[in-house]
């Protein structure tokens, strides 16, 4: 059987002291027929010289500087390969990652567009993305991703044309790019698996995107992904992946955290006064939860003492739970697993 051509796109800007060590991550892989896309979104720095100096066998483009999204994309029409995975500029693979991937996906042919687990490195410090699961490929789901039980965002491999088919990245989302990526091809019917071996490795750097990824930009970035997924908006061509209630309550959920993040960090009263009244456009808010709306017209700085820190999160993750009794097995499940969460949080 011939080898699938496999596509890396790595969008770059002035990351040119840290680019050689993601191209020669992919330069290292154990499979040999992959194709290093390297598009430059108009860098400053000496990325040009670099790639076209020591890496001519790189398909190497530039734009106008235009954001990751609009980076990837061009990375996706410019790419030769039928299977199209991608790479930070300043992440890595495992010299094993691609011949795994593409082994798995030709094992399993249910599985449309596959991730990895990974390694996140902050300084010295070394840990898994994600707890090991039970199994060794595990299928996820939207409830999953905003549980955050999902892939590496940036660790997947799948069909290029896959990508063409839901449009590729949304250019509206500044933040949860990835993750709304994800949302709306599972939402065309596309599935999305987990392969539960560390095979991506983030660096994660003071400044860049993701270690502010608690802030107002990145939950309303889920917020606006979960508008897409409303089930009373749904085109004949998606799936029903998620009830009413459950859109509903995903969606305080992300609004609850907005709010509690906003207080914790000492933001304005009005600001998560505005925020927290978002609730009030939610039609099938479950019962109890409903309590919320009732926030604006308390005393912030009171709140604050009843429910200091995150135990405000652990108070919402009790009404979430006292709801799912009273609901299917499946949305029972999803409740356990956001309460879970929150619980963490509070730990």
């Amino acid at each position: 059987m011939t080898s699938p051509l496999l596509s890396v796109v790595i969008p770059t800007y002035n990351n040119a002291h840290l680019l050689s060590r993601a191209i020669n991550s992919l330069l290292a892989q154990t499979y040999d027929h992959i194709e290093i896309v390297v598009i430059n979104d108009g860098s400053t720095d000496d990325t040009a010289d670099l790639v076209q100096r020591q890496y001519p066998q790189v398909t190497y483009v530039e734009q106008e500087n235009a954001g990751p999204c609009a980076a990837r994309n061009t990375g996706v029409r410019v790419a030769s390969g039928e299977l199209i995975g991608f790479l930070d500029s300043d992440d890595e693979w495992a010299p094993e990652k691609a011949q795994r991937q593409v082994q798995v996906l030709r094992e399993h042919p249910e599985i449309d567009i596959l991730g990895t687990n990974g390694w996140r490195l902050a300084g010295s410090e070394r840990y898994l993305a994600h707890n090991p699961a039970p199994q060794r490929i595990w299928q996820s789901s939207v409830a999953d991703i905003f549980s955050d039980r999902h892939p590496m965002a940036n660790s997947i491999v799948l069909p290029r044309q896959v990508l063409l088919d839901v449009g590729g990245y949304d250019l509206s989302q500044q933040f949860f790019e990835d993750l709304d990526l994800l949302c709306r091809m599972m939402y065309r019917g596309y599935t999305l698996y987990c392969l539960d071996e560390p095979l991506y490795i983030h660096h994660r750097r003071p400044g860049s995107r993701s270690t502010r990824s608690q802030t107002r930009g990145i939950l309303e970035g889920r917020l606006r992904t979960l508008a897409k997924l409303d089930p009373a908006k749904n085109s004949p061509d998606t799936l029903q992946l998620l009830d009413r209630r459950e859109h509903s309550l995903l969606t305080a959920y992300q609004i609850a955290q907005a709010t509690t993040l906003i207080l914790l960090s000492g933001g304005d009263e009005n600001l998560a006064r505005e925020t927290i009244a978002k609730l009030d456009a939610l039609p099938a808010l479950p019962p109890g939860l409903s309590l919320l709306r009732r926030l604006p017209r308390l005393s912030w700085p009171l709140f604050a003492k009843l429910f200091p820190q995150y135990q405000r999160m652990v108070y919402l993750g009790r009404l979430v739970k006292a709801w799912g009794l009273f609901g299917s097995i499946r949305r029972y499940r999803l409740l356990k697993r956001i309460e879970a969460e929150l619980n963490e949080g509070a730990a």
